[in-house]
């Protein structure tokens, strides 16, 4: 039982960060590296991504539940269907319940500030969801009143963050100066520059810059093409066979190195490997950037793993045992899911003419 809840806890970071398009690194350097190499004409937004890869979240969560609780409870716990002898002690039921609500009193309850770094949270996903809506004839969204591409993602981050820098972090009616306090003092604001300079994680930053940099000097420098033509020896396999072998390296490749680092050495080459096809970008780089954060067999794959695996309950060998099958049924999720919803959301049939700029011919390949 133990093993099953710490796995289940980082297994479900990692895939719970695909969601989203600022869910992982990977995913902004995807939308980073296709605008760079394309000119920011791509349509990967906030909204699309997650109409995307919340469905493939969905799906693979589930998958690993299932899994987890076959893998380490047994067939007879995951249908519900034990016997009374096999069922777990009510003792230690009612146990772990009075754990959690006292580790649940401990918390108190819910302050000014929380409520308004929530509400500011809110904002923002609202913000991003609606700014600009691809609909089959036309998009819809706020983001059509302003002059086109003045408003970004990026832009409405920036916003809230410095919303977090103005507002304050209790209410001005609520504070006591006492009855012999003549002088208002200042309320703290939610947020402030030396929590900022202490906690951010500036290497992050500076490794998403860096490869956004890369993928420019190698467009610049006329690399991107002649990998593109290079590649073009893969043009005898069928596309979709060729993504789901790219997809299985790598998402064991990520195993060894972190998934921001594998985005960022993988993405820029194969968007041009699909241009040099003829191949919609996207058709690629999508369900590659999703599957970097597919690293379930070793500790040292993400920051969740290992802190999981710091506690002393796991051995690597519990984690690539549970690990590898679901990196083998999650990669086919991602191919059954590019291959349907993500096919027909982004038309990824069609050579895009946003990528044009690349690739003057608008050669399609079929991709069955």
């Amino acid at each position: 039982m133990c093993k099953c809840l710490t796995l289940s806890i980082c297994y479900s970071a990692n895939l719970g960060g695909t969601a989203t398009l600022t869910g992982t690194g990977p995913n902004l350097i995807a939308k980073g590296q296709i605008d760079t190499l394309y000119n920011a004409g791509s349509p990967i937004t906030f909204s699309s991504w997650f109409v995307y890869a919340f469905p493939i979240m969905i799906i693979c969560l589930f998958i690993t539940w299932c899994w987890l609780q076959f893998w380490f409870l047994g067939w007879r716990t995951l249908f519900g269907c034990c016997c009374k002898a096999q069922r777990l002690d009510l003792v230690m039921e009612k146990s772990g319940k009075k754990i959690i609500s006292k580790e649940y009193e401990k918390l108190g309850p819910v302050c000014f500030a929380e409520k308004a770094v929530l509400g500011h949270f809110v904002l923002l996903v609202i913000l991003w969801l609606t700014r600009e809506i691809k609909l089959a004839d036309r998009s819809v969204g706020w983001a059509l009143l302003f002059t086109k591409g003045y408003v970004t993602d990026a832009s409405i981050a920036i916003t809230i963050a410095v919303l977090l820098f103005i507002f304050p972090s209790e209410l001005f009616c609520k504070r006591d100066y006492g009855e012999t306090s003549r002088k208002i003092k200042p309320v703290a604001p939610l947020l402030d520059w030396k929590s900022v300079h202490e906690k951010l994680p500036w290497n992050v930053i500076i490794l998403l810059g860096g490869g956004f940099a890369l993928a420019d000097a190698c467009k610049a420098s006329g690399l991107s093409r002649w990998l593109g033509e290079e590649m073009k020896v893969f043009e005898v396999v069928p596309p979709w066979l060729m993504t789901i072998i790219i997809m299985y390296i790598v998402s064991f490749f990520t195993e060894i190195t972190s998934n921001t680092s594998t985005a960022t050495i993988f993405i820029p080459v194969l968007a041009e490997l699909a241009t040099g096809m003829n191949i919609h970008p996207l058709y690629i780089v999508l369900p590659v950037a999703v599957t970097t954060s597919f690293a379930f067999m070793l500790p040292v794959a993400t920051p969740p793993n290992a802190i999981v695996f710091s506690y002393g309950h796991l051995r690597v060998v519990d984690m690539a045992k549970a690990g590898i099958v679901l990196n083998i049924v999650c990669v086919l999720v991602v191919s059954l899911a590019t291959n349907t919803w993500g096919y027909a959301f982004f038309d990824l049939g069609t050579f895009p003419t946003w990528a044009s700029s690349v690739l003057s011919s608008t050669k399609t390949i079929p991709l069955y």
